[in-house]
């Protein structure tokens, strides 16, 4: 498929690695299925993620970055992206009380 890669816009590479990526397919699995290194992949992938959203930058304890970066690297993905996955997750699935178990006094 790396011929027809080699013709499609930014967009519609865009959209085939946010399709496989729903599909729950790793990002070596879709680079496989596209024809395609990882790193192609996962460049793809994290622009679509930024291309529908906002960039947030946190900062992190050097052992936190660490680990961070031991886990994306389990998953084969940048940290960036794992990051943006755990705080989507948790705000999509109403997780973020019981991540934090802080008892915020006010709601949104």
């Amino acid at each position: 498929m790396t011929g027809a890669w080699a013709t499609w816009s930014p967009a519609e590479k865009r959209a085939a690695v946010a399709r496989l990526r729903g599909q729950g397919l790793t990002q070596s699995a879709a680079a496989e299925r596209l024809g395609v290194t990882r790193l192609t992949v996962t460049k793809f992938d994290v622009m679509g993620q930024s291309a529908e959203g906002c960039k947030l930058r946190i900062a992190l304890t050097n052992a936190l970055k660490t680990k961070l970066d031991r886990l994306a690297d389990a998953r084969g993905i940048l940290p960036d992206t794992l990051a943006s996955r755990i705080v989507t997750t948790a705000l999509r699935d109403d997780l973020v009380d019981a991540v934090l178990d802080d008892n915020p006094t006010h709601q949104e």
